[in-house]
């Protein structure tokens, strides 16, 4: 129905909007306002939703959008509060992204290779094609969903605890070099970021370790609790293990963008939709029983890929800053000897 449809794109709009004014304040680390916004915002739509519900699906849609609306508002006039700058015109947006293309199609490829398995398995024998033509393969994509669930508690942590920390090591490194120190002062801050690094890798790698493991051995009572099917079991149980490989992957690039290592990243996010891609491709071609291991399989090569770049780049940081990404060593004008 109309207003059905209406609503649909007013939410749409506005959860889009939510992700990129929040990357705004996790910038500034101001978990306090992220919280408070959403925390008001999803009540105001609790109590709009209510207040709605006898116009349907459209008012529950509408009651639930005025509250993310709230949200967004709350955190827009906190970021122009943090970062007062003159709105310009949408032409500066694509100076962005001449700039920086990396940053763009890393996103977007990101983005495509945690879809692409989702959209292979579209053309399974098994997948459903309704009149409105939105194909979906239940089986896979609902275990799928429940089992990248998952990685909400290692999201979690890396924003409360592992990127809080890492980041005062990264702050201190550069400036340390900002404020010209001496270089035992400058090794000393490298060498605090790779023990953060690692203290924070070793606790995502316990916790993601333990969850996967904990879901993988209850997957009957989980399954049963969810109203998963048992013939979706084993996908999940792949699922799980993927996901885990998944979050350690991420966590790496983000580690990597750090450091301004743009390419490495984006080559890192081309080999995971190409692997998870074709692996996933290669399981559609064996048969039911494969289903699920392309993803896990993609993830854990990715992450093995990811992760030694990483240790070989954050193992040669101070070359990396002095040399690399210094702009006074980057040659601006060929010189055509004749």
């Amino acid at each position: 129905p109309g207003p059905l449809k209406f609503a649909a794109i007013v939410n749409y709009f506005l959860v889009a909007a939510l992700w990129v004014a929040s990357v705004f304040l996790t910038a500034l680390k101001d978990y306090v306002a992220v919280t408070l916004a959403f925390a008001a915002g999803l009540t105001i739509s609790f109590l709009a939703g209510y207040a709605l519900v006898s116009f349907g699906a459209a008012g529950l849609m509408m009651g639930f959008s005025i509250g993310l609306a709230v949200a967004l508002f709350v955190l827009i006039a906190r970021t122009f509060a943090e970062y007062p700058y003159d709105i310009g015109g949408w032409r500066l947006l694509l100076e962005y992204f001449r700039r920086f293309p990396e940053v763009a199609l890393s996103g977007l490829v990101y983005n495509a290779a945690i879809w692409i398995d989702k959209w292979v398995m579209w053309a399974a024998p098994e997948a459903v094609w309704p009149k409105s033509n939105l194909v979906t393969y239940p089986v896979y994509d609902g275990a799928m969903f429940f089992a990248q669930l998952t990685l909400i508690p290692a999201f979690a942590l890396f924003v409360m605890s592992v990127e809080t920390s890492f980041f005062g090591a990264y702050r201190r490194f550069y400036r340390s070099i900002d404020g010209h120190g001496s270089w035992g002062r400058i090794e000393a801050a490298h060498k605090d970021i790779l023990r953060t690094m690692g203290d924070a890798a070793r606790r995502l790698i316990v916790m993601q370790v333990c969850i996967a493991l904990f879901a993988i051995l209850l997957s009957p009572g989980i399954a049963m609790a969810l109203g998963i099917h048992g013939q979706q079991i084993g996908i999940f149980r792949f699922g799980v293990l993927g996901s885990l490989f998944h979050a350690l992957f991420l966590f790496a690039s983000i580690a990597l963008a750090y450091f301004d290592l743009r390419r490495q990243v984006l080559i890192a996010q081309l080999l995971f939709l190409f692997l998870n891609g074709a692996l996933t491709w290669t399981t559609l071609q064996l048969g039911f029983a494969w289903y699920g291991y392309g993803y896990f399989a993609a993830a854990a090569l990715s992450f093995g890929y990811v992760a030694s770049v990483l240790l070989y780049e954050v193992h040669r940081l101070p070359y990396t800053t002095f040399v690399v990404n210094n702009p006074a060593l980057k040659p601006t004008v060929r010189t055509r000897i004749v």
